[in-house]
């Protein structure tokens, strides 16, 4: 238990308290059943999650009357949550009636797998129960359920029956905190904790056999959701089933992986993670006129990074009222099966690393063969690298080509011919004579120069500092790539800029742009500023998401910032900006 939680960071207080007891609602909670056996998946049973890195996640019920996010677009009470009452949206008496005209005629389990499965998805998690207590399966235990609403059909039955048929694994998402549950956090909480159970009992029962259970627990404590005989029921019921940690506090790390939310994770191989992300828009339905939506290159960039990165990618779309999924969001979907059915060699089956991700790109491996991702924009030339413990038999573009390279004690350098150049990654395949798995993990770019006190300028304000707008690292992720807090111009800013200024002159050739979430700005340029210089436009870009940059050769500059032509919606945000 010790080792446990030194292991994940806790503070010597925290430890001190957590491996006697907790205090949940006044009890004295022991929590040392966190490292029983049956608290986790088998690696086994891990193992064709751990292959399969993407799968689709929907969001969908009622809600989607509402065009705003699942549960939290009810204005009404939230118990045991920190903001305990919603400041806007639906009443609450409104919102939990839109059950009544929910009849989604357009609904078709067979459609919606099948565009799961052309996805090149390898399993599917669907929102059998979220916050707002509403379920979308034939349950027993109420009536605030699908068989309740005009539609009378158990939509849940339904998409499990076709991912049986055609082969995807199936998870069901279910919360265990809900706001509409009159005993829910109530003196008879532990009759709701009955509830709960015999909930999660008809799930593990009535639909066959489950890829696993994705919970949403809002960081209570498990004792709240008596999770010992929780779990044990699942495992009971469903062997084989894989279970998120969110029947626990985040920083726990309980359950068999990870789940970074609207983020990729960082790199991590010691423990399994998977990224929950939104196509665009809520968790759910935003509207037909919705025009946020990510791109596909972008998505298949995203599912890049957590293959690369050691995880998986759960990426949302929410279906409209009448069952529809949203035209561009199956678009993407089907554009990415499509790069998979090319490049899933080096997604499928592969492990991250064993170069951590770097302003070039990330690295994927499995058998003897490391997969490079380079996903800059690159003109051609040589890209550098740490040499590798093994010696390279063969190197060759996986979209067709033979690769030169050279490797010697200290470097390794693969040429790279413009005409490989792939709009999504450029995928060079390394052959080697040894197992790559047996690869330590490799750093494989330096520190970015803004991270720290690099000063921050932007066309509203010339004050704030990196610390204030991009050195708040997440605990969870990495330095100098993924930031809590992010720059946004006001919507009355007619030319917005941000850029970095450093203390002394600097020489770089890479620049790393993200912007916050999505891929909003479709224009802009890059400008540097040498010493006692003018502004000079080094690259005209659009579309930038998470955009990397190798210039053909490095540059000198006391400055440099980013111009912002045009966006497809305001505001956009970019979380950071790094320069190597």
């Amino acid at each position: 238990m010790i080792k446990y939680f030194l292991k994940n960071k806790l503070h010597l207080t925290a430890l001190i308290v957590l491996s006697t007891c907790v205090f949940v609602n006044a009890q004295v909670i022991d929590v040392d059943y966190a490292d029983k056996e049956f608290m986790h998946a088998s690696d086994d049973d891990m193992q064709w999650w751990l292959n399969a890195h993407f799968g689709v996640f929907m969001h969908w019920g009622p809600a989607s009357f509402t065009e705003k996010g699942i549960s939290w677009g009810r204005f009404g009470p939230r118990p045991g949550h920190s903001s305990k009452h919603a400041t806007k949206g639906t009443p609450a008496e409104e919102y939990d009636n839109l059950y009544k005209k929910f009849n989604p005629v357009k609904f078709d389990a067979k459609e919606w797998v099948q565009m799961i499965k052309d996805a090149g998805a390898k399993y599917f998690i669907f929102t059998a129960k979220h916050h707002d207590g509403f379920c979308m399966f034939d349950s027993k235990y109420t009536d605030y359920d699908i068989m309740s609403t005009p539609f009378k059909r158990d939509v849940c039955k339904e998409l499990a029956e076709e991912c049986h048929k055609q082969g995807i694994k199936l998870f069901w998402y279910y919360s265990q905190p809900d706001w509409h549950h009159p005993l829910y956090l109530t003196d008879k909480h532990d009759e709701y904790i009955e509830y709960l159970h015999n909930q999660i009992r008809e799930l593990c029962t009535n639909y066959g056999e489950l890829g696993g259970i994705w919970f949403d627990g809002l960081g209570k404590h498990p004792d709240n959701w008596d999770a010992e005989n929780l779990i044990k029921m699942i495992r009971e019921l469903q062997p084989k089933a894989i279970i998120n940690p969110r029947f626990a506090r985040k920083t726990w790390h309980w359950g068999d992986f990870d789940t970074p939310e609207q983020t990729i994770g960082a790199f991590q191989i010691d423990r399994p993670w998977e990224t929950c992300m939104t196509m665009g828009g809520p968790w759910s339905w935003g509207g037909k006129d919705r025009n946020d939506t990510k791109s596909a290159d972008y998505c298949t960039r995203v599912l890049i990074n957590c293959a690369g990165g050691g995880g998986n990618l759960a990426l949302n779309t929410g279906p409209s009222p009448e069952g529809e999924i949203f035209p561009q969001d199956i678009e993407n979907y089907l554009q990415m099966g499509k790069w998979l059915e090319k490049y899933g060699e080096s997604i499928y089956g592969t492990r991250g690393g064993p170069y951590k991700p770097g302003p070039w790109g990330v690295s994927a491996r499995k058998d003897n063969k490391i997969y490079l991702h380079i996903m800059q924009n690159w003109p051609g030339g040589e890209l550098k690298l740490p040499a590798l413990p093994a010696k390279i038999l063969n190197a060759k573009a996986l979209a067709g080509g033979k690769v030169d390279f050279s490797q010697n004690d200290d470097e390794l350098t693969i040429k790279l011919s413009p005409d490989f150049h792939k709009k999504v990654s450029t995928v060079i395949v390394l052959e080697l004579d040894k197992n790559a798995l047996d690869i330590t993990v490799i750093e494989s770019s330096k520190k970015s120069l803004t991270v720290g006190q690099t000063p921050i300028f932007s066309s509203e304000d010339k004050k704030f500092k990196a610390s204030h707008a991009f050195a708040s690292v997440m605990d969870d992720f990495e330095e100098g790539a993924y930031h809590k807090s992010h720059w946004r111009p006001s919507s009355k800013d007619s030319n917005p800029w941000i850029g970095v200024s450093f203390e002394k002159s600097k020489t770089f050739q890479n620049i790393v742009i993200k912007e916050r979430k999505t891929d909003l700005v479709n224009k802009f340029i890059i400008e540097i500023k040498q010493e006692g210089g003018n502004w000079k436009e080094i690259y005209d870009g659009t579309w930038l998401g998470e955009f990397s940059l190798l210039l053909e050769k490095p540059v000198t500059a006391k400055e440099v910032r980013i111009v912002f032509g045009g966006s497809r919606q305001k505001p956009f945000g970019i979380s950071s900006i790094d320069i190597y």
